[in-house]
């Protein structure tokens, strides 16, 4: 008898404990927008949007409801420079350079917060077709954020295009980006992976990424749990059209938890143009409010 007394009270002081550490969490929302821009320097792609995507983007801040971390691809063109002009967020670390016939990565982070590091990205050994135009590849900032105890790694790169005849392509890169992650990453603190993947979550590529960090999709999670705000279904987005993916992982201190709370896509029926109408970009703006308590 003197046993199980013992038992329940050590479950009870265990219970008690664990509710007052509950009690004690803190909580931080961060906004993160992953945004391909259509800025391959090509005179077709009407580079005029540039200057309507950055007074889109200032007008999210000016209602606040912009992202606080914004990663962009195909930032190539000299005129996606408007858009940092614009929008005028105060920290910005950009992907590989240019190098002699081959335009730059196209990869830009803005952020409201500032860097810790910005010196890491890698390009691509492999590429394929007119990829190979441009020096792809990743992108890595370690980003402070006032009140949180840790930073965030945070990553963002964007893929070869194509269909399944350039899944190896792929492969190859992947490894590359998930070695890199290795190198880089501190385990024990979070991190968020985003980008223009050019793969969807039933494409071969899509496991062999996630397998190698155990990261998860936003929009899945938010379409699994139906808790998120936003767009009334990102589970079928995901199932079916997804290739600008959000991933995240907590880190393994066991101390902090990420929980995906809105998620949805701006900008998907926006045209522009005082002469010609045009589509801002022919990806949509995705945007995802973490809430991460530790």
């Amino acid at each position: 008898m003197l046993v199980i007394n013992k038992l329940v009270l050590t479950i009870l002081i265990c219970i008690f404990v664990t509710n007052i550490e509950n009690a004690h969490s803190k909580q931080f929302v961060l906004k993160v927008m992953n945004y391909n821009v259509k800025g391959v320097p090509v005179f077709w792609y009407w580079h005029f949007r540039h200057k309507y995507i950055g007074h889109h983007l200032s007008k999210l801040k000016e209602l606040g409801k912009g992202a606080n971390i914004i990663a962009f691809q195909e930032m190539m063109s000299r005129r996606t420079r408007k858009i940092h002009k614009i929008t005028k967020y105060p920290h910005r670390d950009r992907g590989p350079k240019g190098k002699w016939f081959k335009t730059n990565s196209g990869l830009e982070i803005l952020s409201e917060y500032p860097f810790i590091e910005t010196s890491h990205d890698i390009v691509f050994k492999k590429c394929k077709d007119s990829d190979c135009l441009s020096r792809k590849g990743v992108q890595h900032v370690k980003i402070d954020i006032p009140g949180l105890p840790f930073p965030i790694d945070f990553y963002n790169t964007h893929l070869n295009a194509g269909g399944k005849e350039n899944t190896e392509i792929r492969y190859s890169q992947i490894k590359q980006l998930n070695d890199f992650i290795a190198k880089t990453h501190n385990p024990t603190i979070p991190m968020i992976i985003t980008g223009d993947f050019n793969f969807k979550q039933n494409h071969k590529e899509y496991p062999f990424f996630t397998s190698k960090h155990n990261s998860k999709n936003a929009a899945q999670e938010c379409g699994l749990s139906q808790s998120c705000e936003g767009h009334p279904n990102p589970y079928d987005i995901w199932l079916h059209n997804l290739i600008d993916h959000q991933f995240y992982h907590p880190g393994s201190s066991n101390k902090i938890t990420i929980t995906p709370i809105y998620y949805n896509h701006y900008f998907t029926d926006v045209t522009v143009g005082k002469y010609m109408k045009v589509e801002l970009s022919d990806h949509p703006a995705v945007m995802v409010h973490y809430l991460i308590e530790y």
